[in-house]
C-alpha cells in the first residue's frame, strides 16, 4: 500500500516563558494512509530591511526527531532588536519532505516584550 506524503505543518510562534527565547510549536493532520514522521527540519532568518527577501536568506537551524505531536522546541540565541522568520517541514521515513509550514514571526524588541504575526 502506497502511504502519502506528511502534510505541511502548522507552526505556532511565541515568546517563551518569562522570554528566555523563543518557542516554537507545530503539529499536522495526519491521516492513516500517510507515513510516519521520522524527523522535522527548523529553518530560520533574520530580517533585514537593507536586504530584499529571497529564499537564500532561509538558513537550515536544526532537525529534530520526531516525537508525538505537537512538538515544540525553545531557540535562546537571538538577540532582541531584531525580527525572525521561522519555517518547518516534516521528513518522512522514505525520507520524503512535507511542504513547508506557514511562516511563522516574531520581533524581538526588548528580553520582555514581543510581537507576533
Amino acid at each position: 500500500m502506497y502511504e502519502m506524503v506528511p502534510a505541511a505543518p502548522k507552526l505556532r510562534v511565541q515568546l517563551a516563558d518569562a522570554g528566555k527565547g523563543i518557542q516554537l510549536t507545530w503539529s499536522l493532520d495526519t491521516t492513516s494512509d500517510m507515513a510516519a514522521i521520522e524527523s522535522y527540519q527548523l529553518y530560520a532568518y533574520q530580517e533585514n530591511k537593507n536586504v530584499p527577501v529571497n529564499s537564500s536568506l532561509w538558513k537550515n537551524i536544526g532537525k529534530l526527531e520526531a516525537l508525538p505531536l505537537p512538538m515544540a522546541c525553545t531557540l535562546t540565541q537571538f538577540t532582541a532588536g531584531h525580527t525572525y522568520h521561522f519555517l518547518v517541514r516534516a521528513i518522512d521515513v522514505y525520507k520524503r519532505y512535507s511542504a513547508f509550514s506557514n511562516p511563522g514571526t516574531i520581533h524581538l524588541r526588548t528580553p520582555a516584550t514581543v510581537n507576533l504575526s
